[in-house]
């Protein structure tokens, strides 16, 4: 009995419980930072640099978080904000979407899901990538899991 009352107690954390975290407390420095370095295209890890932590930490008087602590509990929250954005912004409009896969510089098979909006000029200027994601083979069952997925249909 003890045996698998220790068993039990070993369950691995789903995805969406590890994303959602009720109670955790953010950081308005740490989810500014995040954010800065996203919408910038810094890689997180820069966050790894000694030089950079000891220059940020200098001049924000703030303890600057570590990469993993960024990744984990804040670029959820962004990846989220950025979806309701971009379904905000597509509304009731129609779109196009295409699926396009390639082979990267590794020789991966990679699988693209981009959306624009048709409409307003403004809007149907622009392209979102909406998904992209390593296949170990292209076969059409990878592929229309990668549009299910994309468009938040649930298997």
């Amino acid at each position: 009995m003890r045996k698998e009352a220790k068993t039990s107690a070993k369950q691995q954390a789903l995805l969406p419980t590890t994303l959602s975290r009720p109670g955790l407390k953010h950081s308005q420095f740490n989810q500014d930072l995040c954010r800065a370095l996203v919408s910038a295209d810094i890689p997180l890890t820069k966050l790894n640099n000694k030089e950079l932590v000891s220059f940020l930490e200098k001049y924000t008087d703030q303890k600057v978080p570590s990469e993993s602590t960024l990744r984990k509990n804040y670029v959820p929250d962004l990846y989220n904000e950025t979806l309701d954005r971009l379904r905000e912004k597509v509304g009731d409009n129609s779109i196009w979407v295409s699926l396009d896969e390639t082979t990267d510089v590794d020789a991966r098979c990679v699988a693209n899901f981009v959306l624009s909006i048709l409409g307003p000029e403004e809007e149907s200027d622009k392209s979102y990538l909406r998904n992209l994601k390593v296949l170990d083979k292209v076969k059409i069952v990878n592929l229309l899991l990668l549009i299910f997925i994309s468009s938040g249909i649930s298997a």
